[in-house]
């Protein structure tokens, strides 16, 4: 157990760094809404959305690294148990970031400044929240959404949750995981790759759009990632 809570505090470090990339990318995009555009030009605005990407390989790194740790103890991904621990850990900071948005810039800032923030309506886009699709919400109304946009990345993450234990027991099962997670992540590379190119030709744009910010593949690459480390890696050294 030594060795899973030395690489969790590695990757709060990562994560750190990460996060300082958001922060920094959506500060620069605040600025220049009120023409501000101090060092406009400068690489370290633009590195945000390699940031998010690199997020999601940490977490399906961490995801698989623990559930190769449950596997090796017990010989199953207990799922039940998977989606408790999903609901506690986000569900109320994210509902919470769900409600304070929307009445600030639902129901506070149309009150005081005479005119909605939002693009939609509360009535039209809380559902979508509220059902975990906060990246349908980008897709749909990708202007003046404000605080609410960042949101989307953990829509993305709670939807790769649903499937995650039953990927996680069919790659462990008799053996060859590493090739299994290969292979899913390659399908997964070419699916996203083929519907950004319009080869996989998808009429409705906001569903093409949605469909794009699932970035599964970043997260099975961590997943890969997680399986070298524990078969290889340590078998190696």
């Amino acid at each position: 157990m030594k060795d899973k809570n030395q690489y969790r505090e590695g990757l709060h470090t990562l994560r750190f760094f990460a996060a300082l990339l958001v922060l920094i990318g959506h500060s620069r995009q605040n600025l220049v809404q009120y023409n501000i555009r101090w060092f406009d030009a400068s690489p370290v605005f633009y590195k945000g959305g390699i940031a998010v990407d690199f997020f999601f390989v940490l977490s399906g790194f961490l995801l698989t690294f623990l559930a190769i740790g449950e596997y090796k103890r017990f010989g199953q991904i207990n799922i039940r148990n998977f989606f408790l621990r999903r609901v506690f850990r986000v569900l109320p900071l994210y509902y919470l970031s769900v409600l304070l948005g929307y009445l600030l810039l639902g129901v506070v800032y149309p009150a005081m400044k005479g005119q909605p923030y939002l693009a939609f309506s509360i009535s039209e886009g809380l559902p979508y929240h509220l059902l975990l699709l906060p990246n349908y919400v980008i897709a749909r109304w990708p202007d003046d959404i404000g605080a609410l946009y960042s949101l989307w990345s953990i829509g993305v993450e709670e939807q790769y949750y649903l499937f995650f234990p039953f990927l996680m027991g069919f790659v462990f099962r008799k053996n060859k995981a590493l090739s299994k997670m290969l292979i899913i992540t390659a399908i997964f590379f070419a699916l996203y790759w083929l519907i950004s190119q319009n080869i996989i030709f998808i009429a409705d744009d906001i569903i093409r759009t949605f469909l794009l910010t699932m970035r599964f593949h970043m997260m099975l690459i961590g997943g890969i990632s997680a399986i070298i480390l524990v078969y290889y890696y340590a078998t190696i050294s």
